[in-house]
């Protein structure tokens, strides 16, 4: 979705470009286990599974 806007914004696309995918960017100084990063994926591709 970031991707696109940014690309549509580059290219001066006058409607926006369908979003195939979610982007999701966060950081926690606290939490730097990248297991806890896998998990957190697996748990949006289950939310999102199937969704179009």
């Amino acid at each position: 979705m970031i991707r696109n806007l940014i690309w549509d914004i580059a290219h001066h696309y006058p409607n926006p470009t369908p979003f195939m995918d979610v982007d999701v960017m966060w950081f926690d100084a606290e939490n730097t286990d990248r297991m806890i990063d896998e998990e957190l994926e697996n748990q949006l591709r289950e939310k999102l599974n199937g969704a179009h």
